[in-house]
């Protein structure tokens, strides 16, 4: 896809070696039974996974603006599609009665990363199911992306 950022596997890695580093630090922390430091550390992988789903949602986003604007016809629609609402880019997207608890899913992962991005602390997360769900949808999005190309006589695009 042009002008993709890090890939799911790329952002998982850094993910999961920065746990490993962060819950080193807490065990040694418990080791000394450093209630400050145990406290800090634990705000800190809050604050971690937090980043970590800005950064897998800006993928999905991302990928969800281009399968939008390959479904618009008129390239002025294609052109403007970040001015619409996500969840009218997600409904663009991902079109159809199949994909309604995507959608669903989708809107609400939106709200959250709307109230992370814009400085709110939300907790909770599961990165794992995170992941995994997002590998889902980015195959989802290839799939109906290399159809559409196919239906116009498009050829698949890796820049």
């Amino acid at each position: 896809m042009s002008g993709e950022g890090a890939s799911f596997d790329e952002l998982e890695g850094a993910y999961r070696r920065v746990s490993r580093a962060l819950y080193r630090a807490q065990e040694d922390a418990l080791d000394f039974l450093a209630e400050t430091i145990i406290e800090a550390l634990e705000r800190e992988q809050t604050i971690i996974e937090a980043a970590f789903f800005i950064l897998i949602f800006g993928q999905i986003e991302f990928r969800i603006n281009e399968l939008a604007a390959i479904r618009l016809t008129r390239s002025d629609q294609q052109a403007a599609i970040r001015e619409r609402p996500f969840r009218r880019r997600l409904a663009i997207a991902l079109s159809g009665a199949r994909f309604n608890s995507t959608r669903n899913e989708m809107g609400g992962w939106y709200d959250r990363w709307n109230r992370v991005a814009h400085g709110e602390t939300v907790t909770g997360f599961d990165l794992g199911v995170i992941f995994r769900r997002a590998r889902e949808l980015e195959y989802t999005i290839t799939q109906q992306t290399v159809g559409l190309q196919n239906d116009r006589g498009l050829a698949p695009h890796d820049d």
